[in-house]
């Protein structure tokens, strides 16, 4: 369960916290300019009753760099966007980042996008490929070739995404590979059809309602337990699914991710995986890899940023 006592109740002020998975009701936060602490303890400012959050977790605030998260030397650890933020650590909360807490999983909504940064040539190239117009426009071509050369790029950067939330509703086996191929189609129709109006709508949410619609044919009643309208055919109507923005947020830190790995030179990735992502002591990383601790350090720190920077790079969540 959580608490709100305290909270700031004023929507144009403070962070919002979008709950995306929960052990209890899912709903929303807003933390107040002051900054709260969460934890398990009653008197915390958000409570999350839950074996899994230590009695005073964290602490989220705001300073003149913007808002950002503290871990309070919690026993389960506290992420932001896979990232582990140690003790006495800042780990800086933008538009979109992931935000883990025991079993809650929250999102940023209205932070500020992170600043701008140089981006060097090997994560130029990394980020180098398809963009989704283009491989919106080779769904509908008349070639073969082009189409199953679409269809690869399609499931390599949605194929996650689908099949994830597809089991969230009781989808299982080839009935997986079926809706994420039942969405391809409905792309192909789209673009055979009714051009897609990037003023109309987000893709994000187009691509929910063609999910939406292909894992109800499959999911064998288990739509019962679903929150929200099922008959809406366009992104227009779409009604927010947590479900889906969870799935959503976390395809895109794993395509992040791979990304970061192809720009880093392994051995930075390697301390960015163990220090960052594993917690193992940035001692014992860089006595590994021949590099001092604050290297490590500040390996993690810069790994983080081009991160959120690659993750908005992608341009799937609005257009």
């Amino acid at each position: 369960m959580t608490s709100t006592s305290g909270l700031c109740s004023d929507a144009s002020d403070g962070l919002a916290l979008r709950i995306v998975q929960s052990p209890g009701v899912l709903g929303d936060l807003r933390i107040p300019d002051q900054g709260a602490v969460l934890g398990r303890a009653a008197d915390c400012d958000v409570v999350l009753d839950h074996q899994w959050v230590s009695r005073r977790h964290l602490k989220i605030f705001k300073d003149a760099d913007g808002w950002a998260v503290e871990d309070l030397g919690s026993k389960g650890g506290t992420r932001v966007d896979s990232v582990l933020i140690g003790p006495g650590e800042r780990g800086n909360l933008w538009e979109g980042s992931m935000l883990e807490v025991g079993p809650w999983t929250m999102l940023v909504d209205d932070g500020a996008p992170p600043p701008p940064q140089a981006i060097d040539r090997a994560l130029a190239d990394a980020l180098s490929g398809d963009t989704r117009e283009t491989m919106i426009l080779a769904i509908g071509d008349s070639s073969t070739g082009v189409r199953n050369a679409a269809w690869e790029r399609f499931v390599a950067r949605y194929g996650r995404l689908i099949s994830g939330y597809a089991r969230q509703f009781g989808v299982q086996g080839q009935d997986v590979d079926d809706v994420v191929q039942d969405v391809f189609l409905s792309l192909h129709k789209l673009r055979a059809g009714v051009q897609y109006d990037s003023s109309v709508g987000r893709f994000h949410s187009y691509l929910f309602v063609a999910t939406r619609n292909a894992v109800r044919t499959r999911a064998r009643g288990s739509w019962s337990h679903h929150q929200g309208p099922l008959d809406e055919s366009t992104a227009e109507v779409a009604e927010p699914d947590p479900c889906w923005d969870f799935e959503w947020a976390e395809n895109m830190l794993i395509r992040g991710l791979e990304v970061l790995q192809r720009s880093m030179p392994p051995s930075h990735y390697d301390a960015f995986e163990r220090h960052g992502r594993r917690g193992e002591r940035a001692a014992d990383v860089g006595a590994d890899l021949g590099l001092t601790s604050d290297h490590v350090r500040q390996i993690k720190h810069r790994a983080m940023m081009q991160l959120r920077q690659i993750v908005l790079s992608f341009g799937d969540g609005a257009d």
